[in-house]
């Protein structure tokens, strides 16, 4: 794992929280949440290529409850802590 993401990764995660990641604080890090319904697995898994050195643990599929509609679906989905020595001192937005 190397000390700094990289420019592409940063920017891939711009990308991505535009509605396909939830960001949360977890005391000194961040923990950002990937998910996609299964029929989006391979974009997922494309994401998870990408994130791979900076995850501990593979995709989960799991099921989601969708409380307006009363419907269950398969999600998978992978989690990645981002903790202040990953990012450089440039924000992620310009």
């Amino acid at each position: 794992m190397t000390d700094i993401l990289p420019q592409e990764l940063r920017e891939a995660i711009v990308g991505c929280t535009l509605g396909d990641i939830i960001i949360s604080k977890r005391a000194v890090k961040a923990c950002l949440q990937f998910a996609q319904s299964k029929v989006h697995s391979q974009y997922l898994l494309y994401l998870y290529s990408l994130f791979e050195p900076y995850c501990s643990t593979p995709p989960r599929l799991h099921t989601a409850h969708v409380k307006t509609t009363g419907k269950d679906y398969q999600q998978l989905g992978f989690k990645l802590a981002l903790y202040p020595s990953l990012m450089s001192s440039r924000p992620l937005l310009p």
